[in-house]
C-alpha cells in the first residue's frame, strides 16, 4: 500500500513520542500512517539508553509510523535515509548543507543539530518503521547547534515540521520499491568525516577499531580501512567518536 496520507497528532507534552508510538500502535494506529508530535518531552529517548532533551517548544520532535514496509534487507538503512530527507529538506527550504555523522545523527561544522533514533516491528509480512526525529530549531544542548543560530534568522516551524515528514514517508516509499542503490551516492557525499581517520567504540565507550572512512556500501554498511590496509565493515551498534 502506498497510501501517503499522514495523519497527525499532536501533545502540548508527554514522555517520549518514540515510546507513545511503539507501545499504543496496534490499539491507536495500526495500518496508518502517523505523525505523533510532542511540543515537550519529559523523558525523550535517544539512541540505546541515551537521553534526548529540548528545553523550547520550538525544537521539533515527533515519531513517524510507517506499516507498510516489506523491503526487510534495508531496514538497517532507514536512519540513514531519515537523515538524508532531512538534508535534503534543509537544502530545498534553506540552500543549507550539513553531513550525516554515522549513523544516525546530523552534524553541522562538528556540531550535532539533530538526531534520530529508529524502531522495527514485524506484522505478518510487513514491517512497521518506528521513526524518532529530534530537531533542535532554537535550543541545543552543550556543544551543539540549532538550525536558527546556524541560519542566523527565525524558520517557519510548521513549514520546516511539515516538509520533513513528507520527505522521510517520499524516501521510504522509494527505499521500500528500489532499494538502497539509489541513495548510496548522495548519501556517500553527505558522510560525515568522509576521508578522515576515526575511532569507534561499543555501548560501554570501550575501543573496538579504527580507520579511515572509505564509503557506505550499497547495502548501507560504513566501510573503512585499517591500517593493515583491509577494509571492515563497521557493525551499526558502534558508535563513532569525534
Amino acid at each position: 500500500m502506498n497510501n501517503k496520507q499522514i495523519v497527525d497528532i499532536l501533545f502540548d507534552e508527554i514522555d517520549s513520542t518514540q515510546t507513545y508510538a511503539t507501545s499504543n500502535y496496534s490499539s491507536l494506529f495500526k495500518d496508518q500512517i502517523t505523525a505523533i508530535r510532542a511540543l515537550f518531552q519529559t523523558d525523550g529517548r535517544g539512541q540505546h539508553t541515551k537521553k534526548w532533551e529540548s528545553k523550547s517548544k520550538r525544537n521539533i520532535l515527533f515519531t513517524l509510523i510507517y506499516p507498510y514496509f516489506k523491503n526487510f534487507q534495508y531496514i538497517n538503512t532507514i536512519p540513514l535515509i531519515v537523515a538524508h530527507s532531512v538534508l535534503q529538506v534543509y537544502n530545498n527550504l534553506y540552500d543549507l548543507n550539513g553531513s550525516i555523522k554515522w549513523f544516525n545523527d546530523i552534524y553541522f561544522t562538528d556540531k550535532k543539530q539533530a538526531g534520530i533514533l529508529v524502531q522495527s516491528e514485524i506484522t505478518g509480512q510487513d514491517v512497521v518503521i518506528f521513526m524518532g526525529v529530534g530537531i533542535n530549531v532554537d535550543w541545543n544542548i552543550e556543544n551543539g547547534t540549532n538550525i536558527e543560530a546556524i541560519l542566523n534568522k527565525q524558520v517557519n516551524v510548521e513549514e520546516l515540521y511539515n516538509s520533513l515528514k513528507e520527505k522521510i514517508v517520499h524516501n521510504l516509499i522509494l527505499l521500500n520499491e528500489n532499494g538502497f542503490k539509489q541513495f548510496q551516492k548522495p548519501i556517500n557525499q553527505q558522510l560525515y568525516r568522509k576521508g578522515e581517520k576515526c575511532v569507534f567504540v561499543n555501548q560501554e565507550q570501550k575501543y573496538v577499531c579504527e580507520g579511515i572512512l572509505e564509503e557506505i556500501n550499497q547495502d548501507g554498511m560504513l566501510i573503512i580501512r585499517e591500517a593493515n590496509g583491509l577494509n571492515r565493515v563497521v557493525d551499526i551498534n558502534l558508535k563513532m567518536m569525534i
